[in-house]
């Protein structure tokens, strides 16, 4: 006769099947105990239906075949689970105990080497031993028993495998309600386990353990204690009230710990001791009088996606404590610190963790080095930041916001090569950034708006980089640098208004946030972005917007901090390199160094005014301007006003860039232009101090038509006459100075662009009145023109 089994595995059940569900591999797994090659470790098809449960997932179907051995019929109901193995035309027999066991002695019952079977409906009161003793068992179920007072363990697990405790009560063992030891791929689901001496469940040196929709309170130690284990999972139990640890592991790997709910615990929620890649994984873990979540000298473990409430500390990387993830956690109203990192901790990641509400700091990094922390959500915290020598931190893409006190504090000197960048620093009660005793920070790209007090505070610090922020809206002061503070550069930041900062030390007084500087540091404020560069204020951090406009103006210190060349116009250059965003560079009048290479995407115009009176000259370097990438635009004219430059150095478009995308006009040019790059370069309407350029350039350059004189002269000129057309205004105003001779050798040269010698020549050959009537009839064509003088 043909039996059928179904077992339907589902997540909510009390058989521990389910907690290690990530074992299953098949979603149709079947048991044939006549077939020659059923192999119980190997996948299927398996022998018993017991292996086959051990690699059941949640929705997979067990197929039982006949088999003249017997499987055993079985029923099993509790919720949502429902095992049932049944006999065609047969009424399925209540489940009932069909193990005999080994012995029984001063109330111990001992099983040894039984292999399948079910013990069940057990009441053990006072055991002088353990209540239950399995040695080299496999196979066997422990279901609705209670034992009470055993003077050790409650049950006990040795050298046992594939077995299931399911549905039993353990209480006030002299030491540990269920112990297992050198045993693997044990179930134990739906238990109660309280006021057991020492743990509630310990785990040693076991493997492929699940425990799981268990009470386990009011134990002496911990409530789970996994010692020099791996692999088990600890899925969806109730862990309270245990007098030392809710869980604790302790010289144990690759443990999952997950769903659990974990509160009231007399020391940490979860300890994890010199264990590595370990998950924490959706706890609730609440109210426990020492840290949520503990760890010592314990690396690559995964904290994610807990909640983490109302402990001392929420988490706690106690010592020595590398590359551990911290991530998606909710860690909110603890007694200390929301998270510390600690004593040589290094290399771990924080992410998109909610960090708010915690009496101290939301995260603290105390003597560790080299951690990630992004992407996270802190506020409503004392500090929301707090770090003290500890260094190369990337701290990016955080929202640290109506923190009680700092947006983010900063101490010690060890706190060095620190990165805070795009980060929205904004609305604390005190400043947005505050950094005392520090060297090598790096503060870039991030909003430091609406903080109570001053954005940025600085004080005896050194080789500090402000570089791309948006600094705005704060109480006091964007920016204050005191003490013995040196080498901090403050270029580059937007400050709220165009006009830059206020800064009243150096005698320079913009309409945007104020910059102090006392003591004896020194600070360079100019160039300053002259337009709001963040364009999604909804992200964390400055989102650039294209272009990004920077001002150039040559007051303050000169910048020199970095490896870009020092000076103004260089930094300017060298800060819309790095970024990498179309720019628009305004430079105010003054004499300026440009030995910073022109990447691309970049327009330079000096600011209203005439060309005189900016100058680019690098006569203390002796270098080119070099032009190193397509898309830039070096002079320009607003109207009948020049926009351009006195260039006194040689201009050179390297090998390779795209030169018909590069614009060089209504400049003084006073030194040769060469074109190394592909594609013609457009150097129409600059002034090449006489009628000749073409012994100015190499390569292909269009330098015509060029201007006969100053271009704030020829530009006057126009505006003067009226005209809107430069070439009509270059022809005019050659017409109007000289001889005849010379208006006409003037005239050719301009429209057609030929050499002065060539069109001397031409006037020499043919005379006046045959070039004058030449022009007339060749309508600006050169070819027309040389055919009309025949």
């Amino acid at each position: 006769m043909k039996y059928t089994f179904l077992f339907k595995v589902a997540l909510i059940g009390l058989v521990l099947i389910v907690l290690i569900s990530n074992l299953g591999l098949s979603d149709e797994l079947m048991v044939k105990g006549d077939s020659e090659d059923c192999n119980d470790t190997s996948g299927g098809p398996y022998c018993t239906i017991a292996a086959a449960l051990v690699d059941a997932g949640p929705g997979d179907e067990i197929d039982v075949y006949p088999s003249s051995a017997g499987y055993g019929r079985f029923e099993v109901e509790s919720g949502d689970l429902h095992i049932a193995g049944i006999t065609e035309g047969e009424e399925i027999p209540k489940i009932t105990s069909d193990v005999e066991p080994s012995s029984i002695h001063d109330d111990l019952i001992y099983y040894n080497s039984v292999e399948e079977g079910v013990v069940v409906d057990l009441l053990l009161d006072s055991s002088d031993g353990d209540g239950i003793e399995f040695y080299s068992t496999e196979y066997v179920t422990v279901q609705d028993t209670e034992i009470n007072s055993s003077a050790e363990n409650g049950i006990f697990l040795d050298y046992s495998n594939r077995n299931i405790i399911y549905g039993v009560m353990v209480q006030d063992s002299g030491e540990h309600g269920i112990k297992l030891a050198l045993s693997e791929r044990n179930y134990i689901a739906g238990v109660k386990l309280k006021d057991n001496t020492k743990d509630g469940i310990h785990l040693l040196n076991s493997w492929k353990t699940g425990i799981g929709d268990s009470i386990i309170s009011n134990n002496g130690e911990d409530g789970v204690g996994i010692k020099e284990s791996e692999g088990n999972a600890i899925l969806k139990n109730t862990v309270s009230n245990n007098d030392k640890n809710g869980i604790g592991v302790d010289e144990s790997s690759e443990n999952k710990i997950q769903g659990n709910t974990i509160y009231e615990n007399s020391e940490h929620g979860i300890y994890i001791y010199e264990s590595s890649y370990n998950t924490l994984d959706n706890n609730e873990i609440f109210d426990n009088t020492s840290d949520g979540v503990y760890l010592k000298y314990s690396d690559d473990n995964k904290i994610k996606n807990n909640t983490v409430a109302g402990n001392a500390k929420g988490i706690n990387l106690a010592s020595s404590n590398n590359y551990n993830t911290i991530s998606g956690n909710t860690v909110k109203d603890n007694e200390e610190d929301g998270v510390i990192i600690n004593l040589w901790s290094n290399y771990n990641k924080l992410l998109d963790n909610n960090i708010y509400g915690n009496e101290e700091h939301g995260i603290y990094l105390l003597d560790s080095a080299g951690h990630e922390v992004t992407s996270n959500v802190i506020y409503d915290n004392l500090d929301g930041m707090h770090i003290s020598y500890s260094a190369k931190n990337y701290i990016s893409g955080n929202v640290f916001k109506e923190n009680r006190n700092d947006g983010i504090d900063l101490f010690g000197s060890a706190a060095s090569d620190n990165v805070i960048t795009r980060n929205d620093i904004v609305d604390n009660e005190d400043e947005g950034i505050e950094s005392d005793y520090v060297e090598k920070l790096e503060i870039t790209f991030n909003n430091v708006t609406g903080n109570a007090s001053t954005g940025i505070d600085l004080d005896d610090v050194e080789y500090i980089e402000i570089l791309g922020n948006r600094v705005t809206g704060n109480g006091g002061p964007g920016l204050k640098v005191t003490g013995d503070s040196r080498n901090v550069d403050a270029t580059l930041n937007w400050w709220g208004d165009a006009s830059g900062p206020n800064v009243s030390a150096y005698g320079y007084h913009g309409d945007g946030q104020e910059i102090v500087v006392e003591g004896e540091a020194s600070v360079p404020f100019s160039p300053w972005l002259g337009s709001d560069p963040d364009g999604d204020l909804d992200e964390p951090g400055v989102q650039l917007t294209s272009p990004v406009t920077v001002v150039v103006d040559d007051i303050g210190p000169k910048p020199s901090l970095g490896t870009w060349d020092p000076g103004y116009l260089n930094r300017a250059i060298a800060g819309t390199n790095y970024v990498d965003v179309p720019a628009k560079v305004l430079v105010k009048h003054g004499t300026y160094e440009l030995t910073e290479e022109l990447q691309g995407e970049i327009t330079l115009v000096s600011e209203t005014g005439s060309t005189p009176n900016t100058f680019i000259n690098n006569e203390s370097s002796g270098s080119e301007i070099t032009i190193a990438g397509p898309n830039v635009t070096i002079g320009t004219r607003s109207g009948y006003v020049p926009r351009g430059f006195t260039i006194g150095e040689e201009v050179t478009v390297r090998t390779g860039v795209d030169a018909s995308t590069i614009a060089l006009n209504w400049n003084d040019l006073q030194s040769p232009v060469h074109n190394d790059g592909d594609g013609r370069l457009d150097a129409e309407f600059n002034w090449w101090g006489d009628l000749d350029p073409s012994d100015q350039i190499t390569g292909d350059v269009d330098y015509r038509p060029f201007l006969p004189e100053e271009p704030e002269k020829v530009l006057g000129y126009m505006e003067e006459n009226g005209l809107e057309s430069p070439r009509a205004a270059i022809a005019g105003r050659l017409i109007e100075s000289g001889s005849s001779s010379e208006k006409l050798v003037s005239r050719m040269i301009v429209s057609f662009g030929v050499k002065p010698g060539e069109a001397e020549d031409i006037l020499d050959e043919y005379g006046n009145y045959d070039v004058r009537l030449a022009f007339r009839e060749s309508r600006g064509d050169y070819e027309s023109f040389l055919g009309a003088l025949g």
